[in-house]
């Protein structure tokens, strides 16, 4: 089972939220360290943790992993992780590097079966 996880950053401006579209300087780039778990109908688990970064406007994020040998029936799939980097700090008014963004917790269930 392959599982993806893909964000995009934005920077809210005055009114509105945009996707970065300027050229970073080196070490501005956004990062994201995130941890893909994979809970088994057994109850084991296994994760993965990924750093990823942003190379290119708009800087999109990207972290894959392929979870092998699966038992049969239902799997949670949870993600977590942190967004640093980029141009604006979290109060978005302060263009540091600096910014810092937890990622709210979500989870999937799939079903593995004939």
């Amino acid at each position: 089972m392959t599982v993806t996880y893909e964000a995009v950053p934005y920077i809210w401006d005055s009114v509105a939220w945009f996707g970065e579209n300027n050229k970073l300087a080196s070490g501005w780039e956004p990062k994201m360290d995130i941890t893909l778990t994979l809970t088994q109908p057994s109850g084991n688990t296994r994760s993965e943790s990924i750093s990823v970064v942003g190379k290119d406007v708009p800087y999109p994020l990207k972290a894959e992993h392929v979870f092998r040998y699966l038992e049969m029936g239902t799997h949670k799939v949870t993600v977590r992780g942190v967004k640093t980097g980029g141009r604006r700090a979290t109060d978005g008014r302060n263009n540091t590097g600096n910014d810092r963004v937890v990622l709210g917790e979500m989870s999937l269930e799939v079903t593995i079966g004939d």
